[in-house]
């Protein structure tokens, strides 16, 4: 059974047609899983019990007549970051206790899933705290990219982006506060949006720049997803309302002749490689092509005072983490200790200095929409590096998410859709980001390229499949 070649659509048919059921599904899922994980180091833990039983619940549906929808019966795991009950979450470090944090609640994206159907068999490893930009784990070790073993699927949704790519699962849930979904998305080849915030709730509501969202294969994937992730949940005050629309059936729709703003660089972190500008130039032509207007923009001459002060915002929120750990189990976390570390001498006024770089950050990086419905840019300046490394060879952690946390900061959608393949063969990564609250038209760009753009016909080259 060839896993990667089901969409939540044709998975869906073969079972109401009685082709395959969800059992065989699932067993052969956990199957494939298992013998990928000793090379990929995706996922962590496995409820083999759970899994077939909700299977099972869901093969009745089906014989009944009566799915729950499209991803009913269909098998993901779920990023170590994201609570599901009776499986232990890490959050990517060692200096969590080795038994793990078990939550006697779900994330609101877990309940989301479930109540669609959705088989949630396990758990995803991910990076530590979920700010390194590539799969290296104090607690999981280091997680492989499916395209190529030797690289990094990226970070922090590394795991979920790799069990993605590799077909263990139609798509996945990831969570981005500097990035987390659109890296790994560039890196894997795969589709990931950053929705606005509050378009899908999370709890506890704990940064403006953290979100959750989905990765997948393809948009119209993407987008079923996205209409079980966003519906509402009671506990996030921070929610926005939810729209009385399906993204999976206006997928296709779209505003005519928008305008595009085409950045190539941002102009700070990790310049960008010239394959990768050169996808995003036609990307851009072919919009242009189709009646769009494009236009060249640039990145503001940032303050970089101001960046390395939200580089400090960022330590500190990492160090407050690590410091609920007792100070011999924060040391397990040795890369995080010492990049965090330093926040505990920093003052409450440089904080105070560095939410306010946070603010003139959003201001100016609003401004480029100034004109332009959409910007197009990189998702990532270069192709996926080595995945024992924790940054691109010769830059800084936080160099890493230079194209995606500007947009953390405003809270508009973003997303990442492969663009093309570079000359040794693995994705590039292209990203459209849209205004504040504009999810739908972002995700109808995404898929109006989705069908312009000409990728080879291939998947997993070193035929993880």
């Amino acid at each position: 059974m060839k896993l990667q070649e089901f969409t939540f659509e044709s998975l869906s048919a073969a079972y109401r047609q009685k082709k395959v059921s969800p059992v065989e599904v699932a067993k052969e899922t956990l199957a494939q899983t298992r013998r990928l994980n000793s090379v990929l180091n995706a996922v962590y833990f496995l409820d083999d019990d759970t899994t077939l039983a909700k299977a099972r619940e869901s093969e009745q549906r089906y014989a009944l007549n009566s799915a729950l929808g499209l991803m009913d019966g269909a098998v993901t795991t779920m990023k170590d970051a994201l609570p599901v009950i009776g499986m232990p979450t890490y959050r990517g470090t060692a200096s969590t206790p080795d038994e793990g944090l078990y939550y006697r609640w779900n994330a609101p994206v877990t309940d989301r899933l479930l109540e669609a159907g959705v088989v949630i068999a396990g758990k995803n490893t991910m990076c530590d705290f979920g700010i390194i930009a590539s799969g290296v784990s104090s607690r999981f070790g280091i997680t492989r990219n499916p395209w190529n073993p030797q690289l990094t699927p990226g970070a922090s949704s590394s795991g979920a982006a790799a069990s993605v790519a590799a077909g263990l699962c139609i798509a996945a849930v990831g969570t981005d506060i500097v990035g987390s979904i659109r890296v790994p998305a560039s890196y894997c080849g795969l589709v990931g949006l950053k929705p606005s915030y509050g378009r899908v709730p999370y709890y506890p509501p704990v940064s403006p720049a953290l979100v959750a969202g989905p990765m997948a294969r393809n948009m119209h994937d993407l987008a079923i997803m996205l209409d079980a992730l966003a519906q509402p949940d009671s506990r996030d005050f921070t929610a926005l309302a939810v729209q009385n629309v399906s993204y999976a059936n206006t997928l296709n729709e779209r505003a005519k002749n928008p305008v595009f703003g085409l950045l190539e660089s941002v102009g700070f972190g990790v310049p960008p490689d010239p394959e990768v500008v050169a996808a995003t130039r036609r990307a851009a032509a072919l919009f242009e092509a189709q009646g769009a207007r494009v236009e060249q923009v640039s990145m503001p001459q940032f303050d970089p005072a101001d960046l390395l002060l939200v580089e400090k915002f960022y330590r500190a929120r990492t160090y407050a983490e690590l410091n609920t750990a007792p100070l011999d189990h924060q040391k397990k976390s040795a890369f995080m200790f010492e990049w965090a570390g330093p926040a505990k001498d920093d003052s409450a006024e440089l904080m105070w200095q560095a939410m306010n770089a946070i603010v003139r950050l959003r201001e100016q990086t609003m401004a480029l929409m100034q004109g332009v419905n959409y910007l197009l840019l990189p998702a990532t300046p270069t192709t996926a590096f080595k995945a024992e490394d924790v940054a691109p060879k010769g830059y800084t952690l936080f160099d890493a998410w230079c194209n995606t946390f500007l947009f953390n900061l405003t809270e508009q959608p973003a997303l990442s859709i492969c663009s093309g393949l570079s000359s040794n063969a693995v994705p590039i990564g292209l990203q459209i980001v849209g205004r504040r609250f504009d999810d739908m038209g972002v995700m109808q760009m995404g898929r109006w390229y989705e069908t312009l753009r000409d990728l080879p016909d291939r998947w997993a080259p070193w035929g993880l499949s």
